[in-house]
C-alpha cells in the first residue's frame, strides 16, 4: 500500500458487473483474481469488466473526481482515522449531493479490506455497475 505525504492512497474503480461478454472495440480490463473470487462468491454477475479507475491520496482535505459521465466519488476524511465515500451522479437534480455514502477506516483499507457500492445499470436488463474502493498501490 502506497503512503505519501497526504496519507494513504485509494484506488476507485468502476467497475461493470455482466453475464455477458466484454464488448468488442471497448478497453475494459478484467477485475483481478482475488476481487473477482470475492465478487463472485457475493453477487450474481459472472464477469466483472473495469471500465475506468483511478487513484488518490486521503488529505485532510476532501476531493472529487469522475469515473463516468454519470459516476463521481468523493473522499471525505473525518480527522479521526476514517473517510467517507461518496458517490455523485452529476446528472442528478441536485448534482452536489451524495446518492450514497460509506464511511471505512483507513487502518481497514490498509488492511486489504475495501468498499463496494453498486446499482442495477439502468441500460442493460440484468447488469450492475459498482464502485470499488480499496487501498491503491
Amino acid at each position: 500500500m502506497a503512503l505519501n505525504a497526504g496519507g494513504v492512497v485509494v484506488r476507485a474503480q468502476l467497475v461493470w458487473g455482466t453475464d455477458g461478454a466484454k464488448p468488442e472495440g471497448k478497453e475494459y480490463r478484467e477485475l483481478n483474481a482475488d476481487m473477482r473470487t470475492k465478487l463472485v462468491n457475493n453477487l450474481r454477475w459472472k464477469n466483472y469488466y473495469i471500465v475506468k479507475s483511478e487513484e488518490r491520496p486521503v488529505t485532510k482535505e476532501s476531493c472529487r473526481f469522475s469515473l463516468s459521465e454519470r459516476c463521481s466519488v468523493g473522499l471525505k476524511p473525518d480527522g479521526k482515522g476514517s473517510v467517507e465515500v461518496q458517490i455523485f451522479n452529476p446528472m442528478a437534480a441536485k448534482p452536489t449531493e451524495p446518492v450514497f455514502t460509506e464511511s471505512v477506516s483507513l487502518d481497514s483499507l490498509q488492511k486489504g479490506h475495501g468498499v463496494v457500492i453498486g446499482s442495477n445499470s439502468k441500460d442493460r436488463w440484468d447488469d450492475a455497475w459498482l464502485v470499488i474502493v480499496t487501498a491503491g498501490n
